[in-house]
């Protein structure tokens, strides 16, 4: 792999790389080689010079691996790993971060491979002279570069099969290998995200102009670079939209959130990432799209804060610069005890206040009135159906939901009506209905008192009926008997009483 020349006689260990021999010329291919060759005699072993260690691991990556020449096996690369010059490293199913002597980070993406070749001095031309370089070699995937603007060697540079790119102080560049990446195949393209970055096939040095990507082909002459695709502009969804930045969740269950983009000239697909975190450190999904696609949506979410951005991209399938990052919400209503989701409605019992989980950014609207910052609780307090609407701060779409009343009704009956005691029980009836229907489902509490004091009835259900019966009791004169119900989270949903005469008062002779 590489460059496939024999090395001239010895040179020294920065002999120069000059851009102005012919295309695919042996003179530039020679003098690449004689520098690797007696960087290679210099340091055949520990890759160190004066200077230290020429590439370090910046991280410990499981899968990571290097090896010191094309018959050494494979060892784990870890921050202890000593990476001497002619290596090569290669990264498994995570990206890979290292630091060149120079400063240089270089990131390879999940399966790369990267030799590294030494360092050697670069020709930049009569006006520029020359500059010291750390030499790379791309194998497979993909490479960010990272220059530093103290970078010392000043420069990087990175080369296949007579391709060369160089990244100067204050550069940022990604570059890929496209087609087959075996001797036979396989080319390098570059994106310019930053910084002077410069590249060469025929012997003269092609500066990039910053957001551009190239194509490069061995021996063919340097084309005019690409334009990167502009960050995307966000769509603001209406009013009426059924999949935007907010969703609502009331208990442990998800939501799936999605967002829309404008289209952008020249971008042959969109990349699309939402986070935990604003930056994007903590990945929850990501898309690769097509050249028409312009919406992404979720999977399902729990509730908490999402960000969102994306990137069109570009030739060679390189992305260009993200957009700015946009909230998302799968916000939290915890319901009062007793209330229910149903059809998307929320049907709660009056007073009992539901709690917004987080508020802030969140704004309400009662109805069609004006929006407001969320409060952390609200409730409903009439009997009618209310129109409750939510929305992201500074977004437009809406969520709107019905809150009407929890009807649950206990219909309390006593017979007889004109009760004597010690002479009649009274029967207790209590009927359960919800929304108007009968309900089996509601398991009432029911409370008998006589005057002040609480007295035990054993009841029995039979579907949407609990029967009980009071025994007479012993009493001076009149009394009142009075049942109430309450629905199992503690609002009272009926009650009823009776007047009890007694055999011996003069009312009940009568």
């Amino acid at each position: 792999m590489g460059i496939h020349a024999a090395a001239p006689r010895a040179q020294r260990a920065h002999d120069a790389v000059s851009p102005a021999p012919k295309p695919g010329s042996r003179a530039l291919r020679a003098l690449v080689c004689g520098s690797l060759v007696a960087l290679a005699v210099l340091a055949p072993a520990t890759g160190r010079t004066a200077n230290g260690p020429l590439v370090r691991p910046l991280e410990d990556v499981l899968g990571a691996e290097v090896r010191t020449s094309p018959v050494a096996p494979w060892i784990a690369l870890t921050t202890g790993t000593a990476v001497p010059s002619l290596s090569e490293l290669r990264a498994g199913e995570l990206p890979v971060r290292l630091g060149l002597r120079n400063g240089t980070t270089v990131t390879l993406t999940p399966h790369a491979r990267l030799a590294v070749n030494g360092a050697l001095d670069v020709d930049l031309g009569p006006k520029d002279g020359k500059s010291s370089a750390t030499s790379l070699e791309l194998r497979a995937g993909e490479v960010l570069l990272e220059v530093p603007t103290t970078a010392a060697p000043r420069s990087v540079l990175l080369a296949r099969e007579e391709t060369y790119i160089l990244a100067m102080p204050g550069a940022t560049a990604r570059v890929r290998l496209v087609g087959n990446p075996d001797e036979a195949g396989g080319r390098l393209a570059v994106a310019s995200d930053g910084g002077d970055v410069r590249v060469a096939t025929t012997g003269a040095w092609v500066k990039m102009p910053v957001n551009t990507a190239l194509d490069l082909r061995p021996k063919t002459r340097v084309a005019a670079p690409t334009p990167m695709p502009t960050p995307p502009a966000w769509r603001t969804e209406g009013d009426s939209a059924r999949l935007g930045p907010l969703a609502v969740v009331t208990g442990a269950g998800k939501a799936t959130l999605g967002f829309r983009w404008t289209p952008v000239r020249g971008a042959v697909g969109y990349l699309a990432e939402v986070a935990h975190d604003p930056e994007f450190r903590d990945l929850v999904t990501k898309g690769e799209l097509g050249e028409k696609d312009t919406a992404f949506s979720t999977p399902p979410l729990p509730a908490g804060r999402y960000h969102a951005r994306v990137r069109g991209t570009g030739l060679a399938g390189f992305p260009g610069p993200m957009n700015t990052p946009r909230e998302l919400r799968v916000a939290l209503v915890e319901l009062p005890p007793g209330a229910v989701e149903r059809d998307g409605k929320w049907a709660m019992p009056l007073i009992r206040p539901a709690k917004i989980t987080e508020p802030s950014g969140l704004e309400i609207a009662i109805g069609k009135g004006a929006f407001f910052a969320a409060p952390s609780q609200f409730s409903l307090k009439k009997e009618e159906p209310t129109l409750l609407q939510l929305r992201l701060k500074g977004e437009r779409a809406i969520i709107p939901v019905q809150v009407v009343p929890r009807e649950l009704v206990a219909t309390i009956e006593m017979t007889p009506k004109r009760a004597v005691w010690p002479n009649d029980p009274i029967k207790i009836v209590v009927r359960m209905r919800e929304s108007g229907r009968e309900t089996a489902d509601i398991v009432p509490t029911m409370r008998v008192t006589l005057g002040l004091d609480e007295v035990g009835v054993n009841w029995d259900q039979q579907g949407s009926v609990w029967r009980g019966t009071l025994t007479p009791l012993h009493t001076v004169g009149p009394t009142v008997v009075r049942v109430s119900a309450s629905d199992p989270w503690g609002n009272e949903i009926g009650r009823s009483f009776l007047e009890v005469d007694n055999a011996e008062s003069p009312l009940a002779s009568r």
